[in-house]
């Protein structure tokens, strides 16, 4: 095993002895190659994951690239079809190239890789501390490449049988069911084909037969009610959640349904100060207070069957989003109150009432007007010195608030920062600050556009195009006039303001642009079709692969169905598959990942005197980076979500320490501003916020002048 002391004294030796740079390199060289997969990962388990995300991988690459078979009839006739399955072991074994396989291997599971062999390098942490990092740069990168190159060779040593044979039939079936050609022919049994068609066919027949006509006979106790609707419409700082909030208090029983955990916070928060007790309840936490009947929660958690007395549902133009949309279609058609308060933008009215009209329920609706008004700032803007005090300044991604920040922070303006992974605590404790006049100014990714009430004179939208998480696209126009809307809050400015460094003119018609109306509500996945006998990944995908019933549409469950698969591989269980498949985590995040399959195993074990603390880092919290804290409070999110969902409380109390633990140490963090500048990795300068490349100019030049002559020097040689 390596051993980091034994490369300290060594280096310390050749110190001593004056050694040129180059055998001190050397050695460190010889110990980083000590460090194989053999010596950090004994147990393969590393190898492993590697294996399973290798195997995931190349089911897409598969998926990309169809194929074409032919079908013999029992006549002797035969008959084309874009489908094939039993003979998927022998095309890989006879035909796949290797290549195939490391092309699929460079989807996104090499990053995963290459992020966990940097993990093994941690050993190293005490070598960099006492050396002052002496392996950096090209050499580190040249290490890091051999490493995955050894990984590779690995892999493709056993690649192609492994992980055709992980492949279930349902895998092998959506692989090829999705084929449209290829210049290959082979023959597939008209038994075998005539089997799998009848299967499929039976699992959609049940599906539908347990599916009533009209998604809304889904929900018997609310069609029992006479319910009757408060639609609360208009732009952001409008009022409409603030009105909805005074029925909500006032009533015997109510309940609160946010977009966000923030949002949910927000509400707990400020009905308890008011004297009127109430739970909040979220997949990280969940506090109940004695004698409490109302209660705030993310609208995800709502339970159809319970009755209330008022119900507010806040946001619901988003039932446009493809991934969430179901829970708020849900709790229009679904939530059990005769008085229900719905907040929305105007775009989503005309959707909202014809769910309420197929429900046949009652509905008036309270139109709302911003008491600040808000116009486009005609002043030329240019960051950062036409920054001023109450300014709200909008980025898209987290990298981009903190080095917006840290050009500030040079230019002493004290600043609040807003993003998306922020806790709770944490984005509360930046919001009091800038709200009590510690900040001049707050720098915000669009998380700043639901849930927060800030006295904000002038949003400026420095970013007009962001990455959703396929593309880098455009703003659209709901998005800057939610965003926008932030500005001018009520008794404290007279005038909201907006305007853009770039591109001022597009956000301006954007922001005066009429959005379309909603016309499509997405639906969730029946929880009553777990029960028809069949695998839970194949009951989601043939769920999503039915045809949309007029108004309703299915909502995107692909990853679902994903981690279903995965867990169907562990469990038959199909209610723990489900229940996990539907927990809230980062997948990207390999480590949650690893976690989540852990909780899922001592869960069917029935363990329940596992202690889950041991997941959870340990050394200090304090002096750990801001992405490290963030990446704790994501664990023991997971952790606390498993323990409520699983009823064991003996942790409970020390999930919630740790977690106050991580928010007041990123609070400490965040107050002192320390944000680091973005500078060039070459030479040091400092760069812009915004600067497109890598290297600063003089250093761009000077390396590609560099390459440009060992070009032009191996080309010589040859």
């Amino acid at each position: 095993m390596f051993d980091a002391q034994e490369l300290i004294d060594r280096f310390r030796e050749l110190v001593r002895e004056d050694a040129s740079d180059t055998r001190r390199r050397k050695l460190i060289h010889a110990y980083y190659r000590q460090i194989t997969l053999q010596d950090v990962d004994p147990d393969r388990k590393l190898y492993e994951r590697y294996l399973k995300a290798g195997r995931k991988a190349l089911i897409r690459y598969l998926k990309g690239h169809p194929f074409k078979i032919r079908m013999e009839e029992p006549d002797g006739s035969e008959e084309w079809l874009w489908f094939r399955t039993d003979l998927f072991t022998y095309f890989i074994e006879q035909d796949i190239p290797r290549g195939t396989v490391k092309k699929a291997l460079e989807d996104k599971s090499l990053r995963f890789i290459e992020k966990d062999l940097k993990q093994q390098f941690r050993a190293l942490e005490p070598v960099h501390e006492v050396l002052g990092s002496p392996v950096t740069g090209y050499l580190a990168q040249r290490l890091m490449e051999g490493h995955i190159r050894e990984l590779e060779a690995l892999m493709m040593h056993d690649a192609a049988d492994v992980l055709v044979d992980a492949l279930t039939e349902e895998e092998k079936v959506e692989i090829l069911s999705e084929s449209h050609s290829y210049t290959g022919e082979w023959t597939l049994t008209y038994q075998r084909y005539k089997f799998l068609k009848e299967q499929t066919e039976s699992v959609r027949r049940q599906i539908t037969d347990r599916i009533p006509e009209n998604p809304i006979d889904l929900y018997p106790n609310a069609r029992a009610l006479r319910r009757h609707f408060i639609l609360h419409v208009g732009p952001t700082n409008s009022g409409k959640t603030y009105d909805s909030l005074i029925r909500f208090r006032a009533a015997e029983k109510a309940i609160y349904l946010a977009p966000l955990r923030l949002m949910a916070n927000e509400i707990y928060d400020q009905t308890n100060r008011l004297g009127v007790p109430c739970n909040m309840e979220t997949g990280e936490e969940h506090i109940l207070l004695e004698g409490a009947e109302h209660t705030a929660c993310t609208i995800e958690l709502l339970n159809p069957q319970e009755y209330f007395d008022v119900a507010v549902i806040d946001e619901a133009q988003m039932m446009e989003d493809q991934a969430r949309g179901g829970n708020w279609t849900q709790a229009i058609l679904g939530v059990c109150a005769p008085e229900i308060h719905v907040c929305m933008a105007p775009y989503a009215e005309q959707l909202t009432i014809r769910l309420i009209e197929l429900c046949s329920d009652t509905y008036e609706v309270v139109r709302h007007e911003r008491a600040v008004p808000l116009r486009l700032d005609s002043r030329e803007f240019h960051f950062p010195e036409d920054v001023e005090k109450g300014d709200a300044l909008i980025v898209f991604s987290k990298k981009s608030v903190l080095y917006v920040a840290a050009e500030l922070r040079a230019r002493n303006v004290s600043t609040s920062v807003i993003y998306g992974a922020l806790p709770y605590d944490v984005r509360s404790n930046e919001v009091e600050r800038f709200a009590s006049g510690q900040t001049d100014v707050v720098v915000a990714t669009d998380a700043i556009g639901m849930g927060l009430n800030l006295p904000i004179r002038r949003i400026v939208f420095l970013e007009n195009n962001k990455f959703d998480g396929m593309e880098r696209r455009d703003l659209k126009p709901a998005e800057i006039q939610q965003i926008a809307g932030r500005a001018g809050r009520y008794g404290q400015f007279e005038i909201g303001l907006y305007t853009s460094e770039f591109g001022k003119r597009e956000v301006r018609r954007a922001y005066h642009t009429q959005v379309e109306d909603l016309t499509k509500a997405y639906l969730k996945f029946p929880r009553t079709l777990i029960s028809i006998p069949s695998p839970i990944s194949v009951l989601l995908e043939q769920w999503a692969s039915m045809e949309n019933p007029g108004l309703f549409w299915k909502g995107n469950i692909d990853e679902e169905i994903k981690l279903c698969r995965e867990l169907e591989e562990m469990s038959d269980d199909k209610l723990l598959i489900y229940d996990f498949a539907m927990i809230p985590f980062d997948t990207d995040d390999p480590d949650l990942h690893d976690i989540w399959l852990e909780l899922f195993s001592i869960a069917e074990a029935g363990d329940d005197t596992y202690n889950i603390l041991h997941y959870l880092a340990k050394r200090p919290y304090a002096g750990m980076e801001l992405d490290d804290l963030e990446h704790e409070h994501k664990k023991i999110g997971l952790l606390l979500y498993y323990s409520w969902k699983h009823s064991i409380t003996e942790y409970s109390e020390a999930l919630l320490e740790r977690k106050h633990q991580v928010c007041d140490e990123m609070i400490r963090q965040l107050s002192r501003q320390n944000y680091a500048v973005r500078t060039c990795p070459a030479c040091g300068r400092r760069l812009a916020w915004n600067w497109p490349y890598r290297l600063c100019n003089d250093c761009f030049e000077k390396e590609g002048n560099g390459r440009y002559r060992e070009r032009r020097y191996r080309k010589g040689r040859r």
